[in-house]
C-alpha cells in the first residue's frame, strides 16, 4: 500500500485517522469542509462542537490549504482513500477540527463505494462523483482530472406556449431570464432538450407574432389563452433543439 503525501506539512502520528473514503465536500467562501465515511476514533480536540465532530476545515488562503483541496478532490474523482492527521486545534472555523496533513491512497482504490455517481444520459459513461445534493442541486466532481466541483441540475418541463391549437411546432418558454441564459430544458412529451433562441433578435419572442392566438401545454392538455401574442412579456423566448453538454440527448443519470 502505497501514499501520496503532501510535502508541505510535517507528519504526526498522533490524532491521525485511518483511510477512508471522502463523504461529503463543502466550500464556504474560503474555508473547505468534508466529513469521511469513517467516524474520527481519535480524542477531537474541545473547540470542536457536537454538531460538528465528524467535520474537518481546511482554509483555502494559503497554499498549503489549497493543495489539500486539491488531494481532495482527486480522491473524490478517482474514488480513492484519504488519511487525515489533525492540526489539534479549530482555526478556520470556530467549532470544526483544522487539517494538519493529509494523505492519498494511490494504489488502492475504494471498493464497493456506496457513493453515488453521475452518468450521461445513457446511462453507460460515468462523469463525475457526487459530493453533495442539496434542494435539487448535485454538486459533483468531474472524472476528468478537473479540481473544481461543478454543479448539475435537471430542468425537466412540458409547461410551454406554442402558437399551435394542438400544442406542437415551434414553442416558447414562460420565464426567460439572461442570468440562465446557457439553462437547457428537458421535455418528456418531446423527449428532447430545449436551448433558448438569441434573446437580441427580436423576433424570437412570442410578443412578435402580433394578433395570433397562443395557447399553453399543461399538465397533459392544450389551453387556449387570453388575449393575443404581442400581450405577452419579454419572458416568453422560442426555444430550440439542443444537447446538454453534460448528459447528451436524455437527462443524466444519478447511479
Amino acid at each position: 500500500m502505497k501514499y501520496l503525501f503532501l510535502p508541505v506539512f510535517a507528519l504526526s502520528v498522533n490524532s491521525a485517522v485511518a483511510a477512508s473514503s471522502i463523504k461529503q465536500l463543502d466550500v464556504l467562501g474560503q474555508t473547505v469542509t468534508f466529513t469521511l465515511a469513517e467516524p474520527k476514533s481519535h480524542q477531537v480536540p474541545n473547540c470542536v462542537s457536537a454538531q460538528n465532530h465528524e467535520k474537518w476545515a481546511v482554509n483555502l488562503n494559503s497554499l498549503q490549504g489549497q493543495a489539500v483541496y486539491s488531494l481532495l478532490v482527486t480522491a473524490i474523482a478517482k474514488e480513492q482513500l484519504v488519511s487525515v492527521q489533525s492540526a489539534n486545534a479549530c482555526e478556520s472555523i470556530t467549532d470544526v477540527e483544522q487539517v494538519k496533513n493529509i494523505s492519498l491512497m494511490v494504489n488502492n482504490a475504494i471498493v464497493n463505494s456506496n457513493v453515488p455517481a453521475i452518468y450521461d444520459g445513457s446511462g453507460m459513461n460515468k462523469v463525475g462523483k457526487i459530493v453533495r445534493f442539496q434542494n435539487g442541486i448535485y454538486e459533483y466532481v468531474p472524472i476528468d482530472g478537473a479540481t473544481d466541483v461543478e454543479r448539475y441540475i435537471n430542468y425537466t418541463t412540458d409547461s410551454f406556449y406554442f402558437l399551435d391549437s394542438e400544442c406542437k411546432g415551434e414553442l416558447y418558454s414562460q420565464n426567460f431570464s439572461r442570468t440562465y441564459r446557457d439553462r437547457k430544458l428537458y421535455s418528456e412529451r418531446f423527449g428532447s432538450f430545449f436551448g433558448y433562441s438569441d434573446p437580441d433578435d427580436t423576433n424570437n419572442y412570442l410578443n412578435s407574432q402580433g394578433a395570433k392566438t397562443v395557447y399553453q401545454y399543461n399538465n397533459g392538455a392544450c389551453l387556449q389563452q387570453n388575449g393575443t401574442a404581442s400581450g405577452f412579456s419579454y419572458g416568453a423566448l422560442r426555444l430550440v433543439p439542443t444537447t446538454h453538454p453534460l448528459c447528451g440527448d436524455k437527462p443524466c443519470i444519478i447511479k
